[in-house]
């Protein structure tokens, strides 16, 4: 079962598994995870080891870098399409 993105109204990876969409882990390094978090229209209380954010989240073009294994954003996410209206400022001006 692939996993499910974070992102509040993002429906990735619920329909089907063939239709897998890549899901990028939130950070280890505490300080990036913030601003991964800080980044989302929703407010995340906490995040753990097994959740993550979507491809769609990031512009095509986005610079990778090598995490272990695997490649991850150099960048928080940027992309909220369909997320509802009301919940793109839930974020904005916190500390």
């Amino acid at each position: 079962m692939p996993r499910k993105c974070s992102v509040v109204g993002c429906k990735s990876n619920y329909e089907s598994e063939r239709l897998a969409t890549k899901v990028h882990l939130f950070p280890k390094d505490s300080v990036e995870r913030e601003r991964w978090k800080k980044a989302l229209p929703n407010i995340l209380e906490s995040v753990t080891d097994h959740m993550g954010i979507c491809a769609k989240h990031w512009p095509p073009d986005t610079t990778m870098v090598k995490k272990r294994r695997f490649e991850a954003p150099k960048d928080p996410p940027s992309i909220f399409n369909g997320v509802p209206p009301s919940c793109l400022v839930q974020n904005q001006g916190m500390t």
